[in-house]
């Protein structure tokens, strides 16, 4: 079952969102497995308006308790936080969404992760 990635940047209307499936959602996985915990930390508030970050949802068979936001160097989920180190993970979730995401949204949003 594929994993839904949602940007969190709209206020009124829909968020953008998309499915990653087969290879890159092993990736994916791969990757989550990979983060250091944060040990207690919760990460930054997401602002009220503007990029909040990514929501990962998993689907149950998955076994990945979620949803997870992905959010300036943190991944937070209902079972803890890891630390999402040069925000690589963040970035590569973006660069999946390439085909669904307009390019002049995807754009500002990487240049807004650095």
């Amino acid at each position: 079952m594929p994993a839904t990635v949602i940007a969190d940047v709209f206020s009124g209307v829909p968020n953008p969102e998309w499915a990653i499936t087969g290879q890159l959602l092993v990736q994916l996985k791969l990757m989550l497995q990979q983060l250091a915990t944060a040990g207690g930390l919760a990460g930054p508030e997401p602002p009220g308006l503007g990029y909040r970050g990514l929501i990962l949802q998993f689907s149950p068979e998955e076994g990945i308790a979620g949803p997870l936001r992905v959010f300036e160097g943190y991944v937070v989920g209902p079972h803890g936080s890891w630390i999402d180190q040069g925000r690589v993970l963040e970035k590569w979730l973006l660069e999946t969404g390439i085909r669904t995401l307009n390019a002049d949204i995807l754009r500002e949003l990487l240049q807004e992760i650095g």
